[in-house]
């Protein structure tokens, strides 16, 4: 008010001198500072959403500017946090919930209808038995299925929802799963894919939800919900928002591959519930030290295909996320298949649920048509054709492949044979893969060929035949790829090719097609006892002779060792390390160790060969052989001794292992050892060497200080000295390592001998160049970094040096230059080898990063 007074009276005072024009603009110049001063003195404040009614213009210029300065801020995030999570993945620390004061809710909301209450025990398992094909229940206390809508309690608008939308009355999973959750129970559901499992979970969620305060700017969801696709997480996203929307609760869908901007905001609005994948849900949550969003105000959560997340190695993310909410939480997992492993894991984040079975656990559903074909790997693609050419009118074809170059490829056959169709894998831009599965889902495009990323969640209402092109490897990838069609009670087909090389999955496919036959028949006669039933001759009937014969014959040539092959449910996965601190430097080392070694701990050198990565550009090497000269003093520590036997050096480690191994063996069986303590003699014998051979190698990088790294004839008395001590500790840690293995005799070389004259002498060495030029900056400045190029050189034996210069694109070297390139030299041809192939799998991922970052990650711009 002084302010206004003060430019008043100046006004005044200056109206005689100036003219009216010049005093209109001081006033309009002391509103815009004054307006100025405000804005920069307000915290950031988004605006409302846009279905909010129209702003004033004022309004509107304030909700421009604050979402500008939200732009800046959190384009910075992108930019500086999470490409450095890229590389480093922040920690989501744990929450201590004992310094947190949670407000108190209310989850117990249903009410049992009265004639449900009339309805004594034997009604209620008639009732599961009969009109519910088969539920069965695990757990104390629980709710009775209801038979209509209106028995579950939901709210008025939610169930004009449901009848706007047509569905009539609640699924089987439905009618068991929505009374057990509106009760406040933690429950796990298992149930065939196409049974309505999402609504079975959402629409408890919404009364939950519906029950407390509305989430205020800042704070974070109520419900949250966490699936292992984007895909899936996409197509729940949609139903929630269909019925949120007419209860008022706001949801929001974060996913990766997808711009952070957008979902960074909508949170930051507030929105009840909140559906996303583990690991973008990670990111968020450790955002600007948790000030994106938060679990405090979380109280139901729900993991909806939960296996498939278990699966892909998303073990510690969905731990370490439902740990971080209130422990008096409510915990839903809902899945279609739920193996023991999995479910052993589940039952540690849950209390006392009530585990809800529709049918059989992992069985394809009754109303898919299934047919397995044995044939040549060149004759799928015509039979693919003969299948196209029948159902393509009928409705919509989902064809699965293994591999992505595989989807690629079968898509371009398919376009040039005349059938309009579309890839979806998972090395597509996310926008593609969105447009491929709306465009299928619309019926725009009727053939789509899809790795198992669509195989989960996909639901395509006129999907009538799915082909699996490649057939799977696993039990539970087949259930969940044939469910994408036969969904809500209408009919579909599935198709699976298998060649004779893939006898190996004979097994697991007999195994799918006898439990799916025996639980239709059980489901076409309900209440018969099991005894009564044929179902041999069911099971029989359903399988045909090829695949028999085919699972025969492997299981022959297995007998005979020709063959040698474990069956596992692919629920394999480890996931990524919350913090990469938590990996020690001496395992660190111990496995760089065994992986140049070709070794493992625990198995034989030939098994991990087979398991470990394929060689990259090793084939490429061109070794070739030079001469050097060195003085004689230098390798007098390793040849001077008594004992013929090599020290522990690069060249020899797999041998040593070999034998020890042998001995260790040997002696096992001689004490009589069952076979478990055997393999644990083995494997801590090839620790002790691995270990053994770390602190050979930590005491000779000491050798190799010299310029470059080289070994040469320049070596001064030091160097020498250095070298009879590094043989000296050398022989000994071999000695306590192996025992009996070395002679009795063998001792470290006298000062005498390692003082005698040097003499030169023509020694063998390798080397190869890897060029390096053309690799995007950040991948060489990795590569060729101190620390990078020593670690190599410590666990290889090599020297690796940095020739040539840099030449950007289009620019040739001139005449006696060359690209910039690394030159490698050992004493051997496998260490170089090593050494390159080790250096060209960090310049690979380092470029991969980068060019990652630079395409999902670019600035924005506001226009």
């Amino acid at each position: 008010t002084r302010k206004k007074e003060h430019s008043t009276n100046h006004l005044e005072n200056v109206a005689d001198d100036e003219d009216s024009l010049d005093a209109f603009m001081l006033r309009i110049e002391n509103q815009v500072s004054s307006r100025e001063t405000k804005l920069s003195g307000q915290s950031l404040v988004l605006g409302e959403d846009e279905d909010a009614g129209q702003e004033t213009k004022r309004g509107a210029l304030d909700e421009d500017n604050n979402e500008k300065e939200d732009l800046k801020e959190h384009v910075s995030d992108e930019e500086g946090w999470l490409t450095k999570a890229r590389k480093k993945r922040l920690v989501y620390d744990k929450v201590d919930h004992s310094k947190i004061n949670y407000p108190v809710f209310k989850k117990d909301f249903y009410i049992e209808a009265p004639t449900l209450a009339r309805m004594s025990p034997e009604e209620v398992e008639q009732y599961r038995r009969v009109m519910l094909g088969g539920v069965r229940i695990r757990g104390k206390r629980c709710p009775k299925p209801v038979t209509s809508w209106g028995q579950c309690g939901l709210q008025a608008a939610v169930l004009d929802t449901l009848q706007r939308v047509q569905f009539e009355k609640p699924t089987p999973i439905q009618a068991q799963a929505i009374p057990c959750i509106m009760s406040g129970r933690d429950v796990i559901g298992v149930a065939k894919t196409g049974s309505g499992k999402t609504l079975a979970f959402l629409l408890p969620m919404l009364r939950h939800i519906a029950a407390q305060n509305p989430v205020s700017m800042g704070e974070g969801p109520i419900g949250l919900i966490i699936a292992p696709t984007r895909e899936l997480a996409i197509q729940i996203y949609n139903e929630a928002r269909k019925f949120g929307k007419a209860v008022g609760v706001r949801c929001v869908c974060a996913y990766g591959g997808s711009t952070l901007k957008d979902q960074i905001t909508d949170l930051k609005r507030g929105a009840e519930m909140v559906i996303c994948t583990p690991g973008r849900m990670i990111d968020l949550l450790a955002m600007n030290s948790g000030r994106v969003t938060n679990l405090r105000r979380c109280s139901i959560v729900v993991l909806d295909e939960a296996d498939r997340m278990f699966d892909m190695g998303f073990e510690p993310q969905i731990t370490r996320i439902v740990e971080n909410i209130r422990p008096d939480r409510q915990t839903i997992m809902f899945s279609a298949t739920f193996p023991s492993q999995v479910e052993n894991l589940a039952r540690r984040i849950l209390k006392q649920p009530v585990e809800i079975v529709i049918g059989s656990h992992s069985v394809a559903s009754s109303s898919i048509e299934q047919h397995v074909e044995v044939m040549k790997d060149d004759a799928k693609f015509i039979r693919l054709l003969e299948l196209l050419g029948f159902w393509y009118e009928k409705g919509s074809t989902l064809v699965f492949v293994d591999r992505q170059e595989s989807a690629d490829r079968l898509f371009r056959d398919l376009m040039k044979a005349g059938y309009r169709s579309l890839a979806l894998h998972g090395g597509m831009d996310q926008a593609d893969r969105d447009s491929a599965i709306a465009d299928f889902k619309n019926g725009s495009v009727k053939v789509l060929v899809a790795t198992s990323v669509a195989a989960r969640g996909l639901d395509v209402k006129q999907l009538r035949l799915v082909v699996n092109f490649d057939t799977p490897n696993h039990y539970e990838d087949y259930v969940h790829r044939v469910g994408r069609t036969g969904r809500a009670g209408n009919k579909g087909t599935a198709h699976t090719f298998i060649t004779p090389e893939q006898d190996m999955y004979a097994k697991e496919l007999i195994k799918a097609l006898e439990l799916s036959a025996k639980a239709a028949h059980e489901a076409r006669n309900p209440g018969v006892p099991e005894s009564q039933l044929d179902l041999h001759e069911v099971t029989k009937k359903a399988v045909p002779e090829s695949l028999r014969a085919l699972a025969a014959e492997f299981e022959r040539r297995r007998g005979l060792g020709l063959v040698k092959h474990v069956a596992g449910s692919g629920y394999g996965g480890k996931g990524f390390k919350f913090d990469e601190n938590e990996e020690s430097a001496g395992k660190e080392l111990r496995r760089a160790q065994a992986r140049e070694y070709g070794v493992d701990l625990g198995t034989s050198g030939k098994d991990s060969e087979a398991k470990t990565e394929v060689d990259t550009g090793d084939d490429e090497v061109i070794v070739r052989e030079i001469s050097a000269t060195r003085d004689t003093k230098e390798s007098a520590p390793f040849s001077n001794a008594k004992d013929s036997r090599p020290s522990l050096s690069h060249g020899n480690v797999s041998e040593i292992i070999a034998q020890v191994a042998k001995e260790a063996e040997i002696q096992a069986r001689k004490e009589g050892l069952p076979d478990a303590a055997i393999k644990a003699r083995i494997a801590d014998a090839k620790a002790k060497i691995l270990s053994t051979a770390a602190e050979a190698q930590k005491a000779a990088s000491a050798i190799r200080s010299g310029p470059g790294g080289m070994i040469g004839p320049g070596f001064n008395n030091q160097r020498n000295a250095a070298a009879a001590a590094v043989a000296a500790v050398n022989r000994k840690l071999v000695s306590s390592a192996l025992g009996t293995l070395l002679t009795p005799n063998a001792q470290a070389p006298s000062p005498h001998e390692a003082q005698k004259p040097a003499t030169e002498e023509v020694v063998k060495k390798y080397a190869a160049e890897l060029e390096i030029n053309d690799y995007p900056q950040h991948a060489r400045w990795q590569v060729t970094r101190k620390n990078s190029l020593g670690d190599i050189e410590d666990f290889t034996g090599t020297a690796v040096t940095t020739k040539g210069h840099h030449y950007p694109p289009g620019r040739n070297p001139t005449e006696g230059e060359r690209k910039l390139y690394l030159l490698i030299e050992g004493p051997d041809e496998r260490s170089v080898r090593g050494a390159y192939r080790e250096i060209k799998q960090r310049l690979i991922e380092n470029s991969s990063a980068a060019h990652q970052d630079r395409e999902l990650y670019g600035k924005y711009s506001v226009v």
